[in-house]
């Protein structure tokens, strides 16, 4: 070790070998030295439940969005909430530039977005931003006046809110005695969302726009549209055999041209009673005459498979047996294939 890169371990307190590092080096430890002298430091903020220091600032005049800046060699993501001052607050912007220091925005949440798992019934709470609608009419068409105003709300992404789609309707709030009901227009799922740190991160923005109240479905008392009693929910992971079934659907006939393109063939699972249980998972395979078996290509994709012949002759008018599984469940479709 030289004189030089002595004297940055002992200023620095690690092997800087570049200029740039011993800058950035100065810079952490800089702000971390004055990280709690600053009048907006909050050492009981939270993000997503758990305890993290912050510096939460005023962001000029918007009363409500904070910057907000973490303690060296900790960060935050977009999508994340934060707990602080007394309120709760959606990170909405990240500075990908995180060398010295994590900083972004974060926006009031104003409103509690409240649903059931569609499979299970259990009910979900996400904490969202809600913007003022953006244009204004009346649909008198409807047996009450109805304001179709849409409105921008924006919740985080996680496995719940990712099974939110059009038409999925919201009960925000409650005024005097009436409760009030939306109806999801727009799903944007691309714009708010990024890459970060081996996974998907960010927020979703949804389209809402005025629903009516059905009194027979929502449950006021919950803050819920189409309530459902978790008792009566299906289930969505039928296990014995006789429980369910496994059908088929394809373009066209149950065939296969010899030499031809790989063909879509797609599998539905039912439960007892013949409700179509969705977004199920199964395995793929087929059964044929053994010396035929490495003549055939399968590629399995969740819900469906293709099946493709390669092109030789002894495979005029053989037949294949498709197989999907679904625990103890199977179903079967014989394929054949033609010239």
């Amino acid at each position: 070790m030289n004189a030089l890169e002595k004297n940055r371990w002992i200023c620095f307190g690690k092997e800087a070998t570049y200029a740039k590092d011993s800058r950035i080096a100065a810079l952490q430890k800089d702000f971390a030295n004055h990280f709690k002298d600053s009048i907006d430091y909050q050492p009981e903020a939270k993000v997503n439940g758990k305890q993290q220091e912050l510096i939460v600032a005023k962001n000029k005049s918007v009363t409500n969005t904070r910057r907000i800046y973490a303690y060296p060699g900790e960060t935050f993501y977009a999508g994340d909430v934060v707990d602080a001052l007394n309120a709760k607050w959606l990170i909405t912007e990240v500075d990908q530039n995180k060398e010295v220091y994590t900083k972004g925005i974060m926006q009031l949440c104003n409103r509690e977005l409240i649903w059931q798992n569609r499979h299970t019934g259990e009910i979900l709470r996400r904490w969202i931003t809600a913007e003022k609608p953006y244009y204004s009419n009346l649909d008198e068409s409807k047996p009450l006046t109805v304001s179709s105003r849409e409105y921008k709300i924006q919740v985080t992404f996680d496995e719940e809110t990712s099974l939110i789609d059009v038409d999925k309707r919201f009960m925000l709030e409650i005024i005097g005695e009436s409760p009030k009901t939306y109806k999801v227009t727009a799903v944007d799922t691309i714009t708010a969302r990024s890459y970060q740190s081996g996974e998907i991160r960010g927020f979703l923005v949804l389209n809402l726009t005025q629903d009516l109240y059905n009194p027979k479905t929502d449950r006021k008392d919950l803050l819920l549209c189409d309530y459902v009693e978790p008792a009566q929910m299906p289930d969505p992971t039928p296990s014995p055999a006789d429980d369910g079934k496994i059908t088929f659907t394809y373009n066209g006939n149950a065939t296969i041209r010899q030499g031809g393109s790989a063909k879509k063939f797609t599998a539905h699972l039912y439960d007892g009673a013949d409700n179509e249980i969705l977004d199920a998972e199964f395995e793929w395979s087929i059964a044929v005459d053994g010396v035929l078996m490495d003549k055939f290509t399968l590629t399995p994709s969740g819900a469906f498979a293709r099946l493709a012949a390669m092109d030789f002759v002894e495979l005029q008018g053989a037949v294949v047996q498709l197989i999907a599984k679904h625990g103890d469940i199977e179903g079967s479709l014989d394929v054949e294939v033609v010239s």
